[in-house]
Parts: C-alpha cells; sequence; structure tokens
C-alpha cells in the first residue's frame, strides 16, 4: 500500500469528500489537511527556460501549458475553498503512477512542476514546505497527493 494512501486510512476520520470536478479529487480533514487524486494525469516535467525562451522554446511552452492546465486543475479542486495559511510548516507528500517506463525523466523535475502549480493556490509559498516525500510507480496515469500543516 502506498504511503498516501496508507496516510489517507489512518487519518479516514473527519473526512469530507467534495464533490469532484472533471479529473481531480479533494478530500479536507479539519482544514488543515488536502489530499488530490489526479487520475489521468500526465505531469510534464519542469524545464529550465530563459526570459526569450518561455515564448519560443517548443520544451518550455509545453511545460507552461501544463502548469496552466494544473493550476485550473487545482483551483477547481479547492473550490472556494482558502490556501493553508502561510508561514506555517508544511509537509508534502506525492506519488506518481506513470503507464509505462518510470526512468524517462529526473523525479524532482516531476515534483517541481507539481509544486509550482500548487503554489499561491493551494497553499501561499512553497518555501515553508520542510517535509517532501516523493515516488514514483508504475501503474495507470494517476497522481496522488497530500498536503498538510505540520504538527
Amino acid at each position: 500500500m502506498n504511503n498516501c494512501v496508507k496516510k489517507l486510512n489512518d487519518c479516514a476520520f473527519n473526512c469530507l469528500t467534495v464533490s469532484p470536478p472533471p479529473q481531480a479529487v479533494i478530500k479536507l480533514r479539519k482544514l488543515s489537511c488536502y489530499t488530490f487524486t489526479l487520475p489521468g494525469v500526465a505531469v510534464v516535467p519542469y524545464v529550465r527556460m530563459t526570459q526569450r525562451g518561455k515564448f519560443c522554446d517548443p520544451a518550455a511552452l509545453r511545460y507552461l501549458d501544463s502548469q496552466r492546465e494544473l493550476k485550473a486543475l487545482f483551483g477547481l479542486a479547492m473550490q472556494r475553498r482558502d490556501p493553508l495559511p502561510g508561514q506555517t510548516p508544511l509537509y508534502v507528500d506525492i506519488l506518481l503512477r506513470r503507464p509505462t517506463r518510470l526512468h524517462t525523466c529526473d523525479l524532482d523535475n516531476l515534483v517541481k512542476a507539481l509544486l509550482d502549480a500548487m503554489n499561491k493556490v493551494v497553499y501561499p509559498d512553497d518555501r515553508w514546505i520542510d517535509v517532501l516525500t516523493a515516488r514514483r510507480e508504475l501503474g495507470p496515469a494517476e497522481v496522488f497527493i497530500e498536503v498538510g500543516r505540520l504538527p
């Protein structure tokens, strides 16, 4: 059983399931933790880019398009809920499932893409993330993310 699902089962009390927008599910626990399930989402890894490159480099354009889609997806999942409070230590637990080969890109670039997309939507500033756990495995294209306040 993966870490995200295990945490979800451990914290099943006080759990409210929100009606999901297309392709996104969010569960809220005591307003101190958000759990996202994004089925069918293939994350485009982070790409370094110059100021000019973000307008003409095909890899950068693909990444930026993916960022807009992910931000919109997280925004829909949050549905008028406030981000986690600022200046509060946070943890993020990420599980990425990919249908084919796992090692086509660096895991840290996939994680950065997700953290950038959640910035200012799920939490005000990603510099307050103190604990980060990331894992990838074979399976249907899905992303599981849990973001919460550290005790």
